[in-house]
C-alpha cells in the first residue's frame, strides 16, 4: 500500500456491520411488537431490547477482535519479513517458516471468540435477563450483514479501467497501424 493513501483500521472495518446490526435489532424488535400485537407472542418488550442489544454487542466484539487479531499477526509478519526484496524461493521458505505460528494464533483466537459467544448465549438462556430468541437473531444475522455490506460495496467502488492494463510494444503498434 503506498504511504498516500490511508490505511483502513478494525473500527472502518466494523461501520458496514454495526449499522446492519441496528437494522436487524429495529427489525427483531419491530417483530416481535408485531407479534405481541396480534396476539402470536407475547412479549416483554425490555428483555426484546436488551437480548437484541446483547446480540449485537456480541456480534460486534466478536469481529472487532477478529479484526484487531488479524491485523496484530500481519504487522508481526510485516515486522519479521521487513522491508527487503525476495525473489519466490525466499518468499516460500519464509512463509512455510513462519505460517504455522500465524495459523496458530488465529485458531486460538477462533476458540476464544467462538467460547465466549456461546457462553453469552447461554446467559441469555439461563438468566432470563434477556429473551434468547432476540439475542439469536442478531447473531445469526452477522453474515448475511457482512455479505450485503460487500455487495453494497462492490457497486459503489470505481470500475478498473481495462485500457490501463492493456501493454503494446511499439513494433505491435506499428504494425496494426500498416495493416
Amino acid at each position: 500500500m503506498t504511504e498516500n493513501k490511508k490505511q483502513k483500521g478494525p473500527l472502518s472495518d466494523i461501520a458496514p456491520l454495526a449499522i446492519g446490526e441496528v437494522i436487524v435489532c429495529g427489525l427483531t424488535i419491530g417483530g416481535f411488537a408485531l407479534a405481541d400485537l396480534l396476539d402470536l407472542y407475547a412479549t416483554d418488550y425490555f428483555k426484546v431490547v436488551l437480548g437484541a442489544l446483547l446480540g449485537a454487542i456480541i456480534i460486534l466484539a466478536n469481529h472487532l477482535w477478529l479484526s484487531l487479531t488479524v491485523d496484530r499477526e500481519i504487522r508481526k509478519y510485516l515486522e519479521i519479513r521487513g522491508s527487503r526484496e525476495m525473489d519466490e524461493e525466499e518468499i516460500e521458505s519464509f512463509t512455510k517458516q513462519h505460517s504455522a505460528a500465524i495459523q496458530k494464533a488465529m485458531a486460538s483466537s477462533t476458540v476464544i471468540r467462538t467460547g465466549a459467544m456461546l457462553a453469552m448465549l447461554v446467559l441469555a438462556f439461563v438468566t432470563g435477563w434477556f429473551n434468547p430468541i432476540a439475542t439469536a437473531i442478531p447473531m445469526f444475522a452477522l453474515r448475511p450483514i457482512l455479505s450485503a455490506a460487500e455487495l453494497i460495496r462492490s457497486k459503489s467502488a470505481p470500475k478498473p479501467d481495462p485500457t490501463k492494463f492493456i501493454k503494446y510494444d511499439n513494433e505491435e503498434k506499428e504494425e496494426k497501424e500498416e495493416s
